[in-house]
């Protein structure tokens, strides 16, 4: 588990980047991007981290673990249909 981030002021003093992965920065790739990643997350060679909460009521949790830094990967919440 990655513990959360408290010395992000001294990132700029130590000449530290921080850089983000965002999907939309690469959507006309997606259809390359993903017939490349399939195969190894099939293969077992590229690991995803799910965390799936149910119900809606668990909501303030989710976003606890959110901030925290208690959850790293994906963080699910399935809500039922009412």
């Amino acid at each position: 588990m990655t513990p959360p981030l408290y010395n992000w002021l001294h990132l700029p003093i130590n000449r530290v980047q921080m850089r983000r992965f965002s999907d939309l920065d690469h959507r006309a790739r997606f259809d390359v991007i993903e017939a490349n990643l399939l195969p190894i997350l099939r293969g077992g060679k590229l690991h995803s981290r799910e965390h799936m909460i149910e119900g809606l009521t668990a909501s303030p949790a989710v976003l606890r673990k959110l901030v925290d830094g208690t959850d790293a990967g994906k963080l699910l919440v399935r809500v039922e249909p009412s």
